[in-house]
């Protein structure tokens, strides 16, 4: 697959998934990256990874505005909830959760193109 396409595949990953966030539940996402990974010419694997890359910025940086809008205090009170994990900490998480998820529709639905030759 040529670099270009892979930069406009996760752009529209991306702001999609943003646009969706803000309008739908939080799982809405799966819902773009399934038919994404079907569409693309990536095998599973790289699918897997071109999702978890994007799903993980997109999320990191979505919870890194929330928690600068809000001066840290959310995250401060979920970090003693989860028995010291500081702000940065539970950025990565949120973004590794999404992450996980999209990698997983991702691959699901490059596999599922690859079943049906």
């Amino acid at each position: 697959m040529r670099k270009i396409s892979i930069v406009i595949l996760s752009l529209v990953t991306i702001l999609g998934t943003l646009l969706l966030g803000q309008l739908f539940p939080w799982w809405s996402f799966l819902f773009l990256c399934l038919p994404l990974g079907y569409f693309s010419k990536l095998k599973p694997l790289n699918a897997f990874s071109v999702g978890f890359f994007c799903l993980f910025a997109a999320w990191f940086l979505h919870a890194y505005w929330l928690d600068d809008q809000n001066a840290g205090i959310l995250s401060a009170r979920m970090g003693q909830v989860m028995v010291g994990v500081n702000s940065f900490g539970l950025m990565v998480m949120t973004g590794a959760i999404g992450g996980i998820g999209a990698g997983i529709a991702f691959a699901l639905g490059s596999s599922i193109k690859k079943l049906k030759k």
